[in-house]
């Protein structure tokens, strides 16, 4: 399952037309969140954007949920979590959490990609 959370882009003008096919779009940050945790075994790809339509709450919450549960946890409630995408406009942010993140999620067989970043590869 890929999903694509933001609640202002439409993931079919953002992505190819093969990582659009079948994605879950999540525009809401309580939905996202409700719904990651209920299809975490299932999800193999997340797009993530920060600011979302609650302003205490943003997708770097929701990223170090899922990235978090792998790099200071088990990873058991994500099996098959493959890649995770970050995307802002804030690419500040990022590039800070790309940074953080990436070489802890490589060692553990998940793909990184930012997407105002060239992978480190």
């Amino acid at each position: 399952m890929k999903v694509f959370i933001d609640d202002i882009r439409n993931p079919v003008n953002h992505l190819t037309a093969e990582q659009s096919d079948g994605i879950v779009w999540l525009k809401e940050w309580w939905e996202a969140k409700r719904f990651l945790i209920t299809n975490s075994k299932e999800i193999e790809v997340i797009h993530f954007d920060n600011y979302m339509d609650e302003p205490e709450l943003t997708g770097q919450d929701l990223f170090y949920m899922v990235a978090g549960d792998w790099m200071w946890g088990d990873g058991s409630e994500w099996p098959n979590l493959k890649q995770l995408y970050l995307h802002s406009s804030d690419t500040d942010l990022v590039d800070m959490m790309f940074d953080k993140c990436f070489e802890p999620l490589k060692a553990i067989g998940i793909e990184l990609i930012a997407n105002s970043l060239e992978n480190h590869e």
